[in-house]
């Protein structure tokens, strides 16, 4: 039997696991430095982990906010990716369908590294702020992963806080 596009997306998302391992390469990292007598502080390490964290989180969250306008998109007319100034898809009445990440502003079409591009900062500008309003959700399928955004990055945030008084604290 042949194995089409969805089963390889599958196997593809095995792979994600070996993030979890990022910690554990981290400190083996820490170690090869302290055994070469590289010594960082607790503190600047814990900083880096933080922002690598932040990072991670925020690269895995503007993929979930791509995949829910791909999974909408279909369905509904309005998806966060259409109420921006510039949408990133184009809803077509006649056929009642939506071009993804297929759209011609001024002349220059709109890939989807540019899709992902407004995913990665509507998730930074919820998650360091609340948002400036520009991008916003718009089912209540986006309603709560917006919630999900938001306490993370209440949490992440204060937690990078955190860090950086270790450091003063330290000095």
């Amino acid at each position: 039997p042949s194995v089409g596009v969805k089963q390889i997306l599958v196997l593809r998302l095995v792979h994600m696991v070996r993030v979890s391992r990022l910690v554990e390469y981290l400190l083996l990292m820490e170690d090869y430095l302290t055994g070469w007598d590289f010594r960082i502080s607790s503190s600047l390490t814990l900083i880096g982990r933080m922002f690598t964290i932040y990072i991670l989180v925020n690269h895995c969250y503007a993929c979930i906010w791509f995949s829910l306008h791909r999974l909408q998109a279909p369905h509904r007319n309005v998806t966060w990716a259409l109420t921006s100034k510039m949408p990133l898809s184009e809803y077509d009445g006649e056929t009642d369908s939506i071009s993804i990440c297929s759209n011609t502003v001024d002349g220059e079409l709109i890939t989807l590294v540019d899709c992902y591009n407004r995913a990665f900062y509507m998730v930074i500008t919820t998650m360091s702020t609340v948002g400036y309003g520009d991008i916003y959700p718009t089912g209540n399928l986006e309603t709560i992963w917006e919630i999900v955004v938001v306490l993370t990055g209440c949490s992440l945030f204060g937690s990078l806080v955190g860090s950086w008084q270790a450091l003063f604290r330290q000095t």
